[in-house]
């Protein structure tokens, strides 16, 4: 089905894994610890979705710190341990085989889609993710659901087997967003069926794009990883750079630039 299609949908592939659940926990302390530092109540019992669900409803911005922390790279232990884990490497190989593999800088990306028509920005249109990595033509993205679905809360749509014709013309739009220069009507668009603890196992060159979140008051948080075949002719011309962004961070002179 990948080689075909692009993608590949493992139902349930990471429900009940130890490092997916450590993850997960390890988010839910730290938006408990922003929830408390800004009088956000929550119940002991909420799922991460529940959690930034009611910290984006308090402030849009008090979600972000964990954001940036599941984002390029990953800075948890925890989210690391996922991502380089068996289960996921053993994909991995498996798709790109024997070869030197790698992550681009930008590899990572930690986010949630949330109920307000001003995050709709956010939604990337058709696209695929290679402009935004660049170091191989031969990349994979890894998109692991971390919420529950809802009715409207939005997924994913795929435009099967147009990977085969990549990488493809892109321009950017309004938004700042990679969009694909193509004639997507050549190619079958498919709604991905999603849930809990699903991957979905994308080329990077798969032609793919977000949906918009209808409901009141739900988000749909995922995690991307993605791996690289370092072996590739765009690779190896390139010195197996991969593209860098500026991310949140300390700089000199700034206010948290103190050890107390």
């Amino acid at each position: 089905m990948y080689k075909e299609k692009g993608y590949l949908i493992l139902k349930g592939f990471l429900r009940f894994h130890p490092y997916f659940d450590e993850y997960l926990s390890d988010m839910c302390k730290l938006a408990k610890i922003i929830c408390d530092k800004n009088n956000v109540s929550y119940e002991e019992s909420d799922d991460i979705e529940m959690l930034v669900s009611k910290l984006f409803a308090k402030e849009p911005t008090l979600p972000m710190p964990l954001y940036h922390l599941g984002t390029q790279n990953n800075q948890l232990l925890s989210g690391n341990r996922l991502k380089y884990s068996e289960k996921l490497l053993d994909v991995v190989e498996e798709i790109l085989g024997k070869n030197v593999l790698a992550t681009p800088c930008a590899s990572d990306t930690f986010t949630g889609f949330h109920a307000k028509k001003s995050m709709n920005k956010y939604v990337l249109p058709i696209h695929e993710d290679l402009p935004y990595l660049l170091q191989s033509e031969d990349q994979i993205t890894v998109w692991i659901a971390c919420s529950p679905y809802v009715k409207d809360v939005g997924g994913l749509d795929v435009w099967e087997g147009s990977h085969l014709d990549g990488p493809h013309p892109y321009y950017k739009n309004e938004n700042d967003h990679y969009v694909a220069d193509v004639d997507e009507t050549k190619y079958k668009k498919v709604n991905i069926d999603w849930d809990f603890g699903d991957a979905i196992v994308m080329h990077g060159s798969l032609l793919h794009r977000g949906q918009i979140n209808k409901t009141k008051n739900r988000t749909r948080v995922i995690q991307l990883f993605r791996y690289s075949n370092l072996e590739t002719e765009m690779s190896i011309n390139n010195n197996w750079l991969s593209r860098v962004y500026t991310r949140p961070g300390i700089k000199p002179g700034d206010f948290y630039d103190k050890c107390k």
